[in-house]
């Protein structure tokens, strides 16, 4: 298929996750990658490359943590896509169709752009959120 998340893109994504649902407290490196399942190793080299594309901040020191750097609420998935990936490429320019089939792929494009630029992290943490409630089981005696 034409679009396809790399893993470098879906960890940054469980990572960027992870930070906002800490909210302000923000997380240690391990809790994160604890929280996320994301080895340690990999992990680290994801959290450097958001902190240095500025859409994580850290704080060092012995209780150091990660926090996220920009409210969720203004950070898009398409920003998220191009500072991890990279500009996002265009799927259909380039194909030499011609006329009004190239016009057609053309407005796919523009679609998949609007529609990364239409999801922000702040959607995303909600999903994650009631995606946790139903999976945590409820006893009642």
């Amino acid at each position: 298929m034409l679009c396809r998340m790399s893993r470098k893109m879906e960890y940054a994504l469980r990572s960027l996750i992870e930070l906002a649902l800490s909210r302000e407290e923000g997380l240690s490196g391990a809790m994160v990658a604890e929280r996320s399942g994301i080895s340690p190793s990999f992990l680290k080299q994801i959290l450097s490359l958001l902190v240095k594309e500025g859409l994580v901040e850290s704080q060092r020191g012995r209780q150091g943590r990660y926090h996220v750097g920009k409210n969720p609420r203004d950070l898009t998935l398409l920003e998220i896509v191009e500072r991890v990936e990279g500009e996002l490429p265009s799927n259909f320019h380039g194909v030499s169709w011609g006329g009004e089939t190239q016009k057609v792929f053309e407005e796919v494009d523009r679609n998949l752009r609007n529609c990364l630029m239409s999801v922000t992290l702040e959607m995303l943490t909600e999903a994650a959120r009631v995606d946790r409630k139903k999976a945590d089981p409820m006893f009642y005696i």
